[in-house]
């Protein structure tokens, strides 16, 4: 459980570096921008959610072990 948390809090530290723009999807600025604009605010709220989810299933297997 405690690796599985880890995978799930880099997902989503990714999903928010990707809604923030700090990390590329594209090499194209223009899709880049118009990706972040199509899906920024999803992957804002995901990411969110899976880091917290990832730091809860982390800790739970780090307690378990």
């Amino acid at each position: 459980m405690l690796i599985n948390g880890v995978f799930l809090l880099a997902a989503g530290l990714f999903a928010v570096l990707v809604s923030y723009g700090k990390v590329n999807i594209s090499k194209d600025r223009t899709a880049n921008a118009q990706y972040i604009g199509k899906y920024g605010g999803l992957f804002r709220i995901v990411g969110i959610v899976m880091i917290v989810c990832g730091v809860a299933l982390a800790v739970s297997g780090f307690m378990q072990d």
